[in-house]
């Protein structure tokens, strides 16, 4: 059961015990009657609200990777998947893994399942007796606001090296700005 906590978070004058302003009487109430029957104690996180990133510079990335990846398609094939992954290989945003020889395939098959942008490089044998080297590299779902600034900027400067129309400085900005609250 997740709650909305309403107010400031206080401590108790008598005992070590915080109080937790709620908004909804009715399901703290429900939740003290569950808690009652409980086989298991109750557990509770408490963390800092942040606002939601920004889906907008995520969603431009991918229109500048459509567009080029349109653009590039008049002299070969290209998918706007492709432009992406290129783009994530020259981001440099990658951890170097020494990892378990026989154990290389499933990390790969993991790392590369979390999405598009989720990629790996077999880079060589490692200086560790049986392992090998992977550079494994992130999604921009995972980047910081400077991050995903650097990744559109990529994208921008490939889009007016093709002649497609970007959007002005000030517009970008808000969108980065925004990924990174």
């Amino acid at each position: 059961m997740e709650f909305d906590i309403n107010g400031k978070i206080t401590l108790s004058p008598y005992e070590n015990k915080l109080i937790l302003p709620v908004r909804s009487r009715q399901q703290a109430e429900k939740l003290l009657k569950e808690q009652e029957k409980a086989k298991y104690p109750y557990t509770a996180t408490i963390k800092q609200e942040r606002p939601k990133r920004s889906k907008d510079a995520n969603a431009y990335s991918w229109v500048l990777c459509q567009l080029i990846a349109k653009e590039l398609s008049k002299e070969y094939p290209m998918s706007k998947d492709e432009v992406y992954e290129e783009q994530i290989r020259q981001s440099n945003y990658f951890v170097l893994q020494p990892i378990l020889t026989k154990a290389v395939d499933k990390y790969v098959s993991i790392w590369e399942n979390r999405g598009i942008g989720w990629k790996c490089e077999i880079v060589g044998k490692s200086k560790l007796d049986g392992y090998t080297n992977v550079r494994a590299y992130y999604g921009s779902s995972a980047y910081d606001s400077k991050e995903m600034s650097n990744h559109i900027d990529r994208l921008i400067v490939e889009a007016k090296e093709l002649g497609i129309e970007t959007l002005p400085p000030e517009e970008l900005n808000r969108l980065v700005k925004e990924w990174g609250e």
